[in-house]
């Protein structure tokens, strides 16, 4: 499957695994729905938990993209209002649930203007920080914007 061939992480404690093959045979056996997959990876995994509780991040991302206007600085204050309020699954999987915690505090303070957006962005880039999971639920977030009208005027 696809996700043998990149370097998706899931958490070592888990049962079932996207990069394990047994895994995969375990999900057919058990006759897993993508729904029963999402719900078994939810308390896990941010968007897995997005399939379970009717998208609501994705919802919040494209209401803050109508009231932030259009374009690209639109787009970075909804992914940073979203970061700084959420411990970005992706970063807890590579690098513990402290650094999640410590990168959402992190984007709490460019929000609030205690901390450069710039200078946090080199350090996410410096330590490998990568926010991959909120990243998602943004891509989805526009996605949704831009069916109800929302421009990206990029």
């Amino acid at each position: 499957a696809a996700f043998g061939l990149t370097r998706v992480r899931v958490a070592e404690k888990d049962e079932l695994d996207v990069n394990d093959p047994e895994s995969i045979a375990t999900i057919r056996e058990r006759g897993m729905t993508l729904a029963d997959i999402m719900a078994y990876s939810a308390p896990r995994d941010m968007v897995a938990r997005e399939w379970t509780n009717g998208f609501h991040l994705t919802r919040r991302c494209a209401d803050l993209l109508h009231s932030y206007g259009h374009g690209r600085e639109a787009i970075v204050r909804a992914f940073l209002d979203i970061l700084a309020s959420e411990p970005d699954t992706f970063i807890a999987k590579k690098h513990g649930a402290e650094t999640a915690e410590r990168t959402m505090r992190c984007a709490g303070e460019v929000v609030r203007g205690g901390r450069d957006l710039h200078a946090f962005d080199d350090e996410c880039i410096r330590d490998g920080i990568n926010p991959g999971s909120i990243a998602d639920i943004t891509i989805a977030g526009i996605y949704v914007a831009l069916g109800e009208g929302w421009r990206w005027d990029c």
